[in-house]
């Protein structure tokens, strides 16, 4: 069976393409979806702060990058479905991705699964990092989910625990949630 890992392009996401280096029938494809104009409605909507918005940037630009092999990019779900018919896809992993999967996706049946760096539902959607340090919910968990019509609500398949620490900086809690969910996707893949 074919898998194919979606992932967001951006740091994070490399820093996992290279340690994913020799999965065989893996298809890694690059997470496009994301662009000032969605940013902005994010905002606009009060999905994300301001502030919070400047911590996320800050972090990236703060990270170490990794240089990867190039892979395929898409920007929408019909260039998914396309990939998945093309490459008779059995599963889809998501990391990092912004894309919002789309019924057409979930109703071709195949496994769509989630990885998400905190225990759902309570840190479900975005900010998650940030909003587990503001309530002291320390322990936490990456979670890998079952993608439903429902944004991280679907059940819940498999857990990474973690420790967030509010003595460290928001990147070091946003890369200590993440490595958690590589691990998670690691294994998984194992």
């Amino acid at each position: 069976m074919k898998t194919l890992l979606l992932v967001g392009d951006d740091k994070i996401g490399r820093r996992l393409i290279a340690r994913l280096q020799g999965y065989e029938d893996l298809q890694i494809v690059l997470d496009h979806s994301t662009n000032l104009k969605k940013v902005w409605r994010l905002l606009k909507k009060r999905s994300i702060s301001p502030r919070l918005l400047l911590k996320m940037i800050w972090a990236e630009y703060r990270r170490p990058d990794f240089q990867v092999p190039g892979c395929q990019a898409i920007a929408n779900n019909g260039k998914l479905l396309e990939i998945i018919n093309q490459q008779q896809i059995g599963r889809v992993y998501l990391f990092r991705a912004g894309l919002i999967i789309s019924p057409l996706v979930i109703r071709t049946g195949i496994s769509v699964l989630n990885i998400h760096c905190a225990r759902i539902p309570e840190y479900g959607g975005l900010g998650v990092v940030a909003r587990a340090l503001k309530d002291g919910a320390y322990d936490q968990e990456a979670t890998m989910h079952q993608v439903t019509s429902r944004i991280d609500e679907g059940p819940v398949m498999a857990v990474e625990p973690y420790r967030l620490d509010p003595a460290c900086s928001y990147r070091e809690n946003e890369d200590r949630a993440y490595d958690a969910g590589i691990r998670l996707l690691q294994r998984e893949l194992s």
